[in-house]
């Protein structure tokens, strides 16, 4: 029942996030060409709707796990979940306020290998309380959430610009263009709060000396 309830906890903190984010692009992207081109939706029969459900749902999956992976290849990785070590000074300034406290430097790794190996370490010992690894296990997941349905909402707001130079600057589709753009950078922000609050994690679980070896 245990691995039953945390399975269903990282569906739901994880890969919803995927189709979540991965809809508001495929719902973007059909709205947009709705406006620019005339596509509709044909009338479809029940049996019919659940089918495209559920492939609209497999989709969704895709282009949000795309999306994120992708824009974390960029030269700036906006939507980056790995080991972070010197984050630019925004990240640090965002997560000192965030916080109430200073962005220190993990001692514990040079290199993502090194953070890598602390981790695996870190959860195979059964010294690490259980509530401490389900928080840690939460900063990951929110990291994860926030940069996937951040991404897609950044890029979602692309989209809805698209769609304005379409209608030719129509005032009533610069609100979602906006809001889609607000939204995907506040997402986006607090999930390098999230990454650099995984990294302190980190740091504090080995200075208590959690993840020595045997």
């Amino acid at each position: 029942m245990t691995d039953l309830v945390s399975l269903f906890r990282n569906f739901i903190y994880r890969d919803l996030a995927f189709i979540l984010g991965g809809s508001i692009v495929l719902l973007s992207t059909f709205y947009a060409l709705r406006s620019c081109v005339g596509l509709s939706l044909p009338s479809l029969s029940v049996n019919q709707q659940l089918y495209f459900l559920f492939l609209f749902t497999v989709l969704a999956y895709v282009v949000g796990y795309t999306v994120q992976d992708f824009m974390a290849l960029l030269p700036w990785k906006p939507t980056f979940t790995g080991y972070v070590f010197k984050p630019d000074c925004l990240w640090k300034c965002l997560y000192n306020r965030f916080t109430g406290s200073t962005w220190k430097e993990p001692s514990f790794a040079e290199n993502t290998h090194g953070a890598l190996r602390f981790a695996i370490r870190m959860n195979k010992f059964p010294e690490v309380p259980e509530p401490i690894l389900r928080e840690l296990d939460r900063i990951r997941s929110l990291k994860v959430f926030s940069m996937c349905v951040g991404g897609c909402s950044a890029l979602s707001a692309f989209i809805w610009l698209a769609k304005v130079l379409c209608n030719r600057f129509a005032v009533v589709d610069w609100v979602p263009f906006g809001l889609l753009l607000a939204f995907g950078t506040a997402s986006i922000c607090l999930g390098w709060v999230k990454g650099l609050q995984e990294m302190q994690f980190y740091e504090a679980l080995k200075a208590e000396d959690y993840a020595k070896k045997n």
